[in-house]
């Protein structure tokens, strides 16, 4: 029982530190993809490596607010190394499942 109290609290705290990179994004797509890379071109956005995934209409969210299940509901829950460029961008992107 005390194991089970332990993950549950080391969990939420891994949660509340990582709620900033968490992003909630509509679309998700490789960097090569020429309609991404016009969309790019258009914003002044220059990739550096065309395999990264990129997220589009990106908001942040919250897991511990919104609750587990449905806080990113139609999108997908990723983290971003760069959320700098536009705030509906966001560069470098993995999926990840809370």
């Amino acid at each position: 029982m005390l194991f089970k109290s332990f993950l549950t609290v080391s969990t939420l705290t891994t949660l509340a530190l990582a709620t900033d990179c968490l992003q909630c994004c509509q679309k998700t797509s490789q960097g090569g993809d020429p309609l991404l890379q016009s969309l790019l071109t258009l914003l002044g956005i220059v990739l550096t490596n065309p395999n990264v995934l990129v997220g589009i209409n990106c908001s942040p969210i919250n897991p511990i607010v919104a609750g587990a299940t449905g806080a990113c509901a139609p999108g997908t829950t990723v983290i971003c190394n760069d959320n700098t460029h536009v705030p509906a961008i966001a560069i470098d992107c993995f999926p990840v499942t809370i």
